[in-house]
């Protein structure tokens, strides 16, 4: 309520009172959402000179449009840690969504930064060092679309992934045979340099299988570092015992004494064989 106040009883005196259609009793009120669609008004009592009780009503001049008023209520949960978000963990859009101009016919909508389009999203290898973020778009009662933007609190962490996939080892299981490591693995984090140990201590990617392996079975362990420095390591199946192969002995037999009538002839030799004599 503003200007001056006259009255020829004269208001010297006068100590005006307000009161709203609102309820309020201040010359001056700040309208909100419950005064939207209504108008307005305020009687002015006061007493004059004469000692003459005077009111003055005013009315707006009109109705109270809405401005629209910002969602809240909602924020972004985890089933692990909220302030520090792991790969694996579940991110959910959580709360109740509240708007003074009204929310009862709404049907809110999800955009994540990932694409997604649901309340909750799982991340994944790809989400790794991003800060997911999420859209929330509704109309509320007042037919006003409004969106509402959450970020996760921090970047997502790597989490360490096992290897997929088989280590094979191809080849004759016999002595004198070369057996060879390969494998199919694949890494969500990465596969560096992978290099191979037998189960007799030899490293490559071949195995010569000798004499000393008759009778084990073997194996191979691929190893190597993914991306995010985690040492790995995957074991192939065991192959069946090395089976022997017949080796030709080495060495001499030999013939001493004199070759003549009545004389003794002595046999002696110096073999060897892999197989055992």
């Amino acid at each position: 309520v503003t200007g001056t106040l006259a009255d020829e009883d004269g208001v010297t005196g006068a100590s005006p009172t307000y009161l709203w259609s609102t309820g309020a009793t201040t010359s001056a009120i700040t309208l909100g959402q419950s005064d939207v669609g209504t108008t307005p008004s305020v009687v002015i009592s006061y007493q004059d000179d004469q000692s003459e009780s005077n009111t003055i009503t005013l009315t707006a001049a009109d109705d109270v449009d809405n401005v629209n008023d910002a969602g809240s209520g909602l924020s972004i949960s985890s089933d692990g840690d909220a302030a520090d978000p792991d790969e694996d963990d579940t991110l959910s859009v959580t709360g109740t969504l509240a708007d003074e101009d009204g929310v009862t016919g709404a049907s809110p909508t999800y955009l994540w930064s990932t694409g997604a389009t649901t309340s909750a999203i799982t991340l994944g290898q790809s989400d790794v060092g991003t800060t997911p973020s999420v859209v929330i778009s509704y109309q509320d009662d007042q037919s006003e679309s409004n969106t509402i933007s959450l970020t996760a609190a921090d970047d997502v962490d790597n989490v360490n992934d096992a290897p997929t996939g088989t280590v094979i080892i191809s080849g004759t299981v016999a002595e004198d045979s070369t057996l060879t490591a390969s494998n199919d693995l694949a890494d969500e984090d990465g596969i560096g340099s992978i290099t191979y140990t037998w189960s007799t201590g030899a490293t490559g990617s071949t195995l010569l299988l000798t004499q000393s392996h008759v009778g084990s079975a073997i194996t191979v362990t691929a190893s190597y570092i993914d991306a995010y420095t985690y040492s790995e390591s995957v074991t192939s199946s065991a192959t069946a015992a090395v089976a022997n192969t017949n080796d030709a002995p080495t060495g001499t037999v030999t013939i001493s004494g004199t070759a003549a009538e009545d004389s003794t002839l002595t046999a002696s030799n110096d073999l060897a064989d892999e197989d055992g004599i």
